[in-house]
């Protein structure tokens, strides 16, 4: 996650669409894995829960993080940014 959050800050992009393209780059990978090494057409590992977690889970953490971030006022208690940024 912490890869997910520091490139799509890099980059300027959307946390949460990029989570949901990371997500959905690593399942095609896994079904891709699968094939490789089971035969074709044999999904061994990547359930239709997978795929549908994949598709998912972005949109679900940017609606979390939206009502948190509504509900709670998010600051640095401790000045040890400066450190390791």
């Amino acid at each position: 996650e912490l890869f997910v959050k520091e490139v799509s800050g890099r980059f300027g992009k959307n946390i949460h669409r990029f989570k949901t393209a990371y997500d959905c780059t690593s399942c095609l990978l896994g079904v891709i894995l699968s094939f490789a090494f089971f035969g074709m057409w044999h999904f061994e590992g990547v359930i239709p829960g997978t795929i549908v977690c994949a598709l998912l889970n972005g949109w679900l953490i940017g609606r979390c993080s939206w009502i948190y971030e509504k509900i709670f006022d998010f600051q640095d208690r401790l000045s040890l940014r400066k450190i390791f940024a």
